[in-house]
């Protein structure tokens, strides 16, 4: 089964990602730039079914065709996995924030922060959000 979504014009994928990119982008000094996770040019052809995300009611019975270019999805949840090294450092800085005698002790982070030092890189939004409105 084959679902053909993705190349439509989707404003609520769009508005995530600019909403994303807002929350990513800090003052470019702040900002501990991510390395890019998207290394290679896009290609449609070659793709990666993630087993455990598709909604139970996709499937065979309901599937009513390709969808029209024109349409817009309601809901669209779009996440960005971090990097192994972003992860180990996130858990350590909110390990800080919770051990009394760290410099960094209930110094809790803002979404923008987290965003700007723990996020994506700004080039793998880019790229996202390109593609998504092809």
């Amino acid at each position: 089964m084959s679902y053909s979504w993705r190349r439509s014009r989707v404003s609520a994928a769009q508005f995530c990602l600019l909403f994303l990119s807002l929350l990513v982008s800090g003052p470019s000094s702040a900002r501990a730039q991510a390395a890019p996770q998207i290394i290679q040019e896009i290609n449609d052809q070659v793709i990666t079914r993630l087993n455990g995300n598709t909604h139970p009611l996709a499937n065979v019975q309901n599937d009513r065709g390709v969808v029209a270019s024109s349409a817009s999805l309601k809901r669209m949840l779009l996440v960005l996995k971090r990097s192994a090294a972003q992860d180990k450092s996130l858990a350590a800085a909110i390990a800080a924030m919770h051990q009394p005698g760290s410099p960094s002790f209930h110094h809790w982070l803002t979404p923008e922060q987290i965003g700007a030092q723990y996020g994506p890189n700004q080039s793998d939004v880019n790229k996202v959000v390109e593609w998504l409105g092809e």
